[in-house]
């Protein structure tokens, strides 16, 4: 029998191509897909030490190491270059399991190249023991996702007033890059910066999470950022305290020769200093720093002798959409401002704010800049300058800026001095504020002026 068979030598030529085209296109598509896959080692190492040391020794690439019962270490664990730990715990009952350090060191050390994620893991010391919670090298990572930093404290360790930080940072000393998304900072104590200190051209990025109850001997009660970036989009810091009652700067947040964004509701609230209960802001060394507050962000109920809510000092403070209100201090309940500028704008609001001199903003000096309709309501002085006491400077008010509803013996709505200079503009309103002497604007020979 014989068969007649055509083939299609170009059509099937084509076809095959197609075919070849597309499983080469698929390949390719496979290969990228693996290529951004990260595969995770697992460990499960219990609550031996030796064995949590082995695992880390042991570890190549993403690494996840679980504790399944309280370790107590004998030193610091230490993170090196090129590990990529995150360390976890499986407690039955909801309540994490500790990483407990050794007395006079530090919990965890975080080297350069480094990166580590606490995921559901508390990092403490044994009570009468010292040493940080974790200290983070430059160029090293930390990522702080659920758990606790608690219960350590910032100690020179070995001698080294300067090495690991020395007596400051009691929760984190970080050099690198800190990234917190949950979890909680609290109880933690140092000379300076009682729950976190961040170092000069390191950055620390809030984005969740909780930091309380943290103690300072002098400065940075909650945060102490020093000649860094930190940003604050969410979370909260607050019931910080600064022990010094004659030099304590900062319960909340203490920013030097820097830069701090608090945005996206975040909330400083219910911390104590001596100066800036929420927030301290200085510039150092001919350095100025800068403060934002946005997008209904808030600093409220702290307390201070000078600037209850935030103190400015030759730096630069702007309030956009954003509130300080209900803080207390003896000057400056809301807002202090010497030798720097601070603007209100975009529907910002100083209110209910509380002192006896400057209840919502006390000028020592610089410059004040209200308007596109933020307000200053509701805040009262027990002498001087219900809403703005304005003892040296320049304050500027218009497009809607309102002084409202404000309280004092004297300048219910503004206090001014003869040695300052009030700009009130085109739709800058002062109205409805009390007073014994001038209920809206008072104008006085006499200042008051500290430092």
């Amino acid at each position: 029998m014989v068969y007649n068979m055509t083939v299609p030598t170009l059509n099937s030529s084509r076809g095959t191509q197609r075919r070849f085209v597309l499983i080469y296109l698929a390949l390719i598509l496979v290969l990228l897909f693996v290529s951004f896959v990260v595969v995770y080692v697992f460990f499960n190492v219990g609550s031996e030490e030796s064995v949590l040391r082995t695992a880390v020794d042991d570890a190549e690439g993403s690494t996840v190491i679980t504790i399944s019962g309280d370790i107590k270490l004998t030193r610091p664990f230490v993170v090196s270059s090129n590990k990529n730990i995150t360390l976890t715990s499986d407690s039955a009952d909801g309540e994490y399991f500790k990483l407990i350090g050794a007395n006079y060191a530090n919990t965890i050390v975080v080297d350069a190249g480094g990166v580590l994620t606490i995921d559901g893991v508390i990092v403490t010391h044994a009570s009468n023991t010292n040493g940080k919670g974790v200290y983070v090298a430059d160029g090293g990572v930390f990522i702080l996702n659920s758990g606790k930093i608690s219960g350590n404290t910032g100690t020179v360790i070995d001698g080294d007033y300067s090495g690991q930080g020395g007596s400051n940072g009691g929760g984190v000393w970080s050099a690198g890059t800190f990234m917190m998304y949950g979890g909680e900072i609290s109880n933690n104590t140092a000379d300076i910066g009682g729950g976190v200190w961040v170092s000069a051209g390191s950055s620390f990025s809030l984005y969740g999470g909780e930091i309380s109850n943290n103690v300072a001997l002098y400065s940075g009660g909650g945060v102490y950022v020093n000649g860094a970036l930190f940003s604050m989009s969410g979370g909260k810091i607050f019931s910080n305290n600064v022990q010094s009652t004659s030099s304590g700067y900062g319960g909340g947040v203490f920013l030097s020769s820097g830069s701090f964004g608090l945005h996206n509701g975040g909330v400083i609230s219910g911390n104590n200093a001596y100066v800036g209960g929420g927030v301290y802001v200085t510039g150092a060394f001919n350095s100025d720093s800068a403060f934002t507050m946005s997008d209904g962000a808030v600093v409220s109920s702290n307390t201070a002798y000078h600037g209850g809510g935030v103190y400015v000092m030759s730096s630069s403070f702007s309030l956009s959409d954003a509130c300080v209100y209900n803080n207390t201090a003896y000057i400056g309940g809301g807002v202090y401002v010497t030798y720097g500028s601070f603007k209100a704008q975009s529907g910002s609001v100083i209110s209910s704010n509380t002192a006896s001199y400057g209840g919502g903003v006390f000028m020592n000096s610089g410059s004040f800049r209200l308007f596109d309709k933020s307000v200053v309501v509701d805040n009262s002085a027990l002498e001087y300058g219900g809403g703005v006491y304005l003892g040296s400077g320049v304050f500027s008010m218009w497009g809607g800026g309102v002084i409202s509803s404000n309280t004092a013996v004297s300048g219910g709505g503004v206090y001014i001095t003869d040695v300052s200079t009030f700009n009130q503009l085109s739709g800058g309103i002062i109205s409805n504020n009390a007073a014994t002497t001038g209920a809206n604007v008072c104008r006085s020979s006499q200042w008051w002026q500290w430092q």
